[in-house]
């Protein structure tokens, strides 16, 4: 497992294809923070990266509600409030989502 900020992202700290394709993850867990319109536009320009292509994303969100006004229905959402049944979920979500990722 890796993880990266988007902080990191945004401020070009890292080149999100070459980490991308030297980890080369099944699963990309991202989560929509605060503020949730400037990191669901960043989600929705990393999603379109030709390295995102068969890739399966987990979404996350400490305000799913805000976010489903942002995404629409066609994302699931995971509200992460740190009770542990909600990590729970979240690691059953990546499990299923890795399942589904293409085998080359």
């Amino acid at each position: 497992m890796v993880s990266l900020l988007t902080r990191q992202i945004r401020e070009g700290g890292v080149d999100l294809k070459n980490f991308l394709t030297h980890h080369d993850p099944d699963v990309v867990v991202y989560d929509i923070a605060p503020p949730y319109e400037a990191n669901w536009m960043l989600f929705k320009h990393i999603r379109s990266l030709d390295t995102m292509k068969d890739r399966k994303i987990v979404l996350t969100s400490m305000n799913k509600k805000h976010v489903e006004k942002l995404a629409g229905r066609d994302h699931t959402i995971y509200e992460i409030v740190g009770k542990p049944y909600d990590l729970n979920r979240l690691v059953r979500a990546v499990k299923e989502a890795a399942r589904q990722r293409p085998l080359d």
